[in-house]
């Protein structure tokens, strides 16, 4: 996905929203909330999400913390 990013595209826009969010510190869920609004609820956009957070991780970009309480 992040590879097929052609630059102007839908997906690319996309992309760039959820990573502007990224940030360290707002939990994969509260990005996907707040990206309700960008994707008008649209049917399946909080897996494409998930996804996308899952492969930035996969490919290095990102690691997922996990609280230790």
């Amino acid at each position: 996905e992040i590879a097929s990013c052609l630059v102007g595209s839908e997906m690319c826009k996309e992309t760039a929203v959820v990573w502007e969010l990224i940030d360290g510190k707002q939990t994969v869920r509260e990005i996907i909330e707040k990206l309700a609004v960008h994707f008008q609820n649209e049917a399946g956009y909080e897996s494409r999400v998930s996804t996308y957070l899952y492969q930035l991780q996969k490919d290095g970009f990102i690691k997922f913390h996990f609280p230790t309480e």
